[in-house]
């Protein structure tokens, strides 16, 4: 009896270990598909938290409900909205459709002008800094000026000779960090091209063809 007792003892610790282990693999199993579902569960872009999809109507009133006000209607498939994004205040949001396909395809903001190239610089590399931390590596990073002149940057962004961005692409699409003239002025200007729905106009356009 004192046998079969430490047979059943052994047995049952033995069967709590496989349990154990059954249950390790099954919440491992879970995190898994959890993981992998958040991972496929948009394919577009997210911009504030939200996702780049949907009527502009539908889309523009998401911005408002996360704080953008909206300023004007450009034309009919683009509004410009203002608020504070990344950190910054004022700044400028154009949302995007097609001509014909009312579907959000893409998202540009534009920070607050800068008159020294040195705070131009230090905000470029900031937001660069947070993307590459969120996104990882850049696909690509272009920056130039003609012949290396430094003494007139302002001038040469102002006269589109300045190539200054970086670009991270990603399964869901593009994101372009980039210096430019906007209106005259210089900025720091960022822009999210949803893949998903960048096609949707491309092959809208094509059975036009």
């Amino acid at each position: 009896m004192v046998v079969l007792a430490g047979v059943g003892i052994y047995i049952f610790r033995k069967q709590g270990i496989e349990m154990k282990k059954l249950i390790c693999l099954l919440c491992m199993s879970l995190l898994n598909f959890a993981v992998g579902f958040s991972q496929t569960e948009s394919e577009h872009l997210i911009f504030k938290g939200v996702p780049i999809d949907g009527s502009l109507e539908c889309y523009v009133r998401k911005m408002e409900d996360a704080g953008f006000s909206p300023v004007e209607t450009a034309e009919n498939h683009v509004v410009m909205l203002k608020g504070d994004f990344a950190g910054f205040n004022g700044c400028r949001v154009s949302v995007v459709t097609t001509e014909g396909v009312d579907v959000v395809s893409s998202i540009c903001v534009v920070f607050s002008e800068q008159e020294d190239w040195k705070a131009l610089l230090s905000r470029y590399n900031y937001l660069k800094g947070m993307l590459t931390k969120k996104y990882g590596e850049p696909s690509s990073c272009v920056e130039e000026l003609p012949d290396g002149d430094t003494s007139s940057i302002l001038y040469w962004v102002r006269v589109d000779k300045c190539t200054w961005g970086t670009t991270y692409v990603l399964p869901q699409g593009t994101i372009q960090l980039f210096i430019e003239n906007y209106g005259s002025d210089c900025h720091v200007m960022l822009r999210y091209v949803d893949k998903a729905n960048s096609d949707l106009v491309r092959a809208k356009a094509m059975e036009d063809l």
